[in-house]
């Protein structure tokens, strides 16, 4: 019996000393691009490997249940439901029984589980990468509910139609842009069925009609001469109309070309009195308070600019190239001075290069901030990285728990800033992202959203982020975007 007990706890010293070394390589794990913060570090068990059940599914919007009697992780996510047995290697897959390579186990209270596994039998892709010794896990794209089949414009004297024809109905997100004037028009889980193209227009409403596929959506954007008046009739059906221009529906091929009158004195003046009113607060801000976020700071510098074999790039002094707190908080000052320019109360989580306590002691702070001062928007400012260099965008983070408080949800107003940020940076547009679990969105009372401007290991995107002009565009873009949801808020309150 003693030699029994003896060769267990042999057994026993030894899967801890091959977990003590597998976790000692710091397996990252990254989904859908975004590196995921674990409690206990994913680790590799058997050539496996195993990462905690909960993180995991957190981000995959799953049920998790946990029968401490049978010993049991229930998994339910995507029509899909599985179920372990800690200590087992024989798993159930919507009732069937499967033989696995490595068995889950509890590790500090959490119960590890094999990913691969896992994320196959939710449709997921799963790569390894033996260099940096990380898991990419990239989930299934959604399949498209409808498709543009046509768009077309119609020419007429007193207005242009655009038509897009769908083969379901689906009510478009709006949002304009300006410099030039231009009425964005997004279609979500919609797909094209004709190539991306554009259409140039001999027209007095509309020069340009553009249209695209990306991740999720598809998007029309249509460019006018001037900022021009304009309704949009079939939303939500399969037969949707922009008319653009300042006269009733008249498709008339033909029009005669109208000289526009030179502005008098008087309308120079009006201009002039308009532009000054603009710094003047509207009443309706009065009492709101906009709280932007440099991300990272001080020791946590956050994302460095690296090369495509993944070494920090540095510059004549030997210093690093790029490193994403100095960035974030030169956006962050320039969208702070755009606002107080227009009257709008700001408040900054941090002006300077500073850093206090763990990180999720600093994260909570900031959240804080803005709770404590009854914030009415939160902004956080930061940029991306990733391990392949190709990766390049421009896209937003927000919360679906967001309920509206303040009149806006964080998903309108990540809508609200995205056409306005993308068109500054001139980077793809990888659109919104649901991350409910991020610190800052999950624990600030207001609508809050995370901007990733760029990707600090992207030649392309590296020299947007390196261009002070770029900067100034982009503090002017999110500018922009938070002016168009306090103007949502004002009205809905």
């Amino acid at each position: 019996m003693k030699k029994i007990i003896l060769i267990f706890l042999l057994l026993a010293a030894s899967l801890v000393t091959v977990i003590s070394a597998q976790a000692a390589f710091g397996i990252k794990l990254y989904i859908d691009g975004n590196e995921i913060e674990c409690e206990v570090s994913p680790m590799i068990i058997n050539d496996r490997t195993m990462v905690p059940v909960r993180v995991l599914f957190e981000n995959f919007d799953a049920d998790v249940e946990w029968d401490a009697a049978a010993s049991q992780v229930h998994i339910t996510a995507r029509e899909t439901d599985i179920v372990f047995t800690i200590g087992s290697k024989i798993a159930f897959v919507n009732g069937n029984n499967v033989t696995l390579d490595a068995a889950p186990m509890i590790l500090r209270d959490r119960t590890l589980v094999p990913i691969r596994f896992v994320s196959e039998n939710l449709g997921c892709k799963v790569s390894w990468d033996d260099v940096t010794k990380s898991v990419f896990i990239t989930s299934p794209e959604e399949e498209a509910v409808s498709d543009i089949k046509l768009i077309e414009a119609i020419e007429g004297k007193k207005n242009t139609i655009v038509r897009i024809k769908l083969t379901e109905g689906v009510a478009p997100v709006i949002t304009t842009a300006s410099a030039p004037f231009r009425i964005i028009l997004d279609f979500e889980k919609t797909s094209l069925s004709i190539k991306d193209g554009k259409n140039h227009l001999s027209d007095k409403y509309i020069t340009e009609i553009r249209w695209a596929s990306h991740d999720g959506y598809s998007r029309v954007v249509i460019e006018t001469s001037g900022e021009q008046p304009y309704e949009i009739s079939g939303e939500g059906t399969s037969d949707v109309e922009i008319t653009v221009g300042n006269g009733t529906a008249d498709t008339d091929s033909s029009f005669d070309e109208v000289t526009e009158p030179e502005e008098n004195e008087e309308q120079e003046e009006q201009k002039n009195q308009a532009a000054q009113e603009e710094l003047v607060p509207l009443p309706e801000f009065e009492n709101m308070l906009i709280v932007i976020d440099a991300g990272h700071g001080g020791k946590d510098v956050g994302a460095l600019a690296k090369d495509e074999n993944g070494e920090t790039l540095v510059d004549s002094n030997g210093n690093p190239l790029l490193v994403e707190k100095d960035v974030n908080l030169a956006i962050s000052l320039k969208i702070r001075d755009r606002l107080q320019e227009k009257g709008i109360r700001v408040l900054m989580t941090r002006d300077d290069d500073s850093f206090t306590g763990t990180n999720k002691e600093n994260l909570m702070a900031r959240c804080e901030i803005a709770n404590e001062n009854n914030a009415t928007l939160f902004v956080s400012v930061h940029n991306n990285s990733a391990v392949s260099p190709k990766a390049t965008g421009t896209e937003i983070c927000y919360t679906e728990e967001s309920t509206g408080a303040n009149g806006i949800t964080s998903k309108e107003l990540a809508q609200n800033i995205l056409p306005y940020l993308t068109e500054a940076t001139g980077l793809t547009d990888r659109g919104i992202v649901n991350r409910p679990n991020l610190v800052v969105l999950k624990n600030t009372a207001m609508p809050a959203v995370l901007l990733e401007c760029g990707f600090l290991t992207c030649e392309t995107d590296r020299k947007v982020l390196m261009d002070d002009n770029k900067l100034n565009d982009i503090a002017e873009g999110v500018a922009t975007g938070i002016i168009k949801s306090m103007k949502q808020i004002a009205k809905n309150m």
